[in-house]
Formats: structure tokens, C-alpha cells, sequence
């Protein structure tokens, strides 16, 4: 008599290998969101944050966060975050903004296609009668053009190779150094300079008398 067994789902041995795959893939996805969001918590000068506080972020929360726009959890393309109650706009919260305009911008920084975009009404597909974001100025659009100008300058900007973080209240290797008064005071005693041999004091009082003179006496 032929038995047939079926068998429903994987062999212990196939089993493992998939288990195995599947942490596998798990750990190169962790891998690869470490790595953006180790990229991405790389941030601006504080001079390029303190302008993104003071111009930019002011006109996102403005004109792009306004009106539940760009404002809510479920905006499309760019989320402002706003400062719940009285307690104001964050550092935490700012940063968040400055990189999701950065996001939206793009790697390479450039601010053509969205000074485009925001030069018109958008979305230009709504419909009549639907809500449209007003055209921003010439001024606020050239607000954010600077401001991206700024971060393209300083991400081309070449960073030393093998700097040394030094602890808080050392000089920078690559700084020149104040001179150090003491070390100086101590070389300056180990090697003292040379001086010529004293010659043989000449005076009133100290130098050598000279003889009298015997002829000029008279007989």
C-alpha cells in the first residue's frame, strides 16, 4: 500500500533557513534607516540654524503651516511642525522643519523648481473653488533663496581630513598657538647665552695705579 504524507508548511530544516533570511533582510533594512537617520542628524552652522530661525522658518510657519495646509499630520509632501499651546517653537521642533524643507528640496539644494512652484497658486491642479496657496513675494522667495544658498555653500565646503576633537578649553591642532611665557622663561635658563670674558675693571677706585714717575722729580 502507497502512503502519500502531505506536508503543510516548511521542514523544520526550511524553516530555520527562512527564519534566518528574514533577520538577515531585518537587519540590512536596520542598517540602512540607521545610516539616514545618521545622515540626517547632521546639522547646518549654528550662524546657517540661526538664520533658518529667524527668516525661514517664520515664512514656512506663515504662509505653508497656515490654514492646516502643510500644517497636519497627513500633509502632503512637506509637515511643518508647530509648537503645541503657548510654549513656543523648540529647538527640537526647528530642526525638524529644517530638515523636512531640505528633504523636500532635494540633495542637491537646488531652489529652482520649488521658487517656481511657490511662485504661483498651488496645488495648480485644484479645483475651482477648492482652497490654493497664494503666490509667494519676490522678497519671501528670494527669503528662502538665500537661506538655501547658504547650505549649498557650506556642504561644498571641504572638511579636514583626521581633525582631532579636542576636549573643551584646548587649542585646536590647527590653531596657532598663544606663546607660552613659562617655556620660554625655561629654555631661555637652559640655554643661556654666551657672553664674553669680563675684562679687568678700569677706575678711580677698583683700576690699577700707575707708578710715579721718577724722572720727573727734580734732583
Amino acid at each position: 500500500m502507497l502512503v502519500v504524507v502531505l506536508r503543510h508548511g516548511p521542514t523544520p530544516c526550511e524553516g530555520s533557513n527562512m527564519l534566518r533570511l528574514t533577520a538577515c533582510h531585518s537587519a540590512v533594512w536596520c542598517a540602512v534607516l540607521a545610516c539616514a537617520a545618521s545622515a540626517r542628524a547632521v546639522d547646518p552652522s549654528p550662524a546657517t540654524v540661526a538664520h533658518f530661525t529667524r527668516r525661514v522658518q517664520p515664512l514656512l510657519l506663515n504662509a505653508c503651516a497656515a490654514g492646516a495646509c502643510h500644517g497636519r499630520p497627513d500633509a502632503p509632501v512637506l509637515q511643518i511642525e508647530r509648537a503645541a499651546g503657548r510654549t513656543g517653537v523648540n529647538r527640537q521642533l526647528t530642526l525638524a522643519n529644517l530638515h523636512a524643507f531640505l528633504d523636500v528640496v532635494g540633495a542637491r539644494r537646488d531652489p529652482s523648481e520649488l521658487v517656481a512652484l511657490l511662485a504661483r497658486r498651488h496645488p495648480a491642479s485644484a479645483p475651482a473653488g477648492a482652497f490654493a496657496a497664494r503666490p509667494l513675494s519676490s522678497e519671501q522667495r528670494a527669503t528662502l533663496e538665500t537661506w538655501l544658498d547658504m547650505v549649498r555653500a557650506e556642504e561644498a565646503r571641504p572638511q579636514p581630513q583626521g581633525a582631532i576633537q579636542l576636549a573643551s578649553g584646548m587649542e585646536d591642532a590647527g590653531q596657532p598657538s598663544r606663546p607660552n611665557r613659562l617655556r620660554a622663561l625655561l629654555d631661555a635658563a637652559a640655554q643661556p647665552p654666551t657672553l664674553p670674558p669680563p675684562e679687568q675693571p678700569r677706575g678711580l677706585i677698583f683700576g690699577p695705579i700707575d707708578p710715579p714717575d721718577d724722572s720727573a722729580e727734580e734732583p
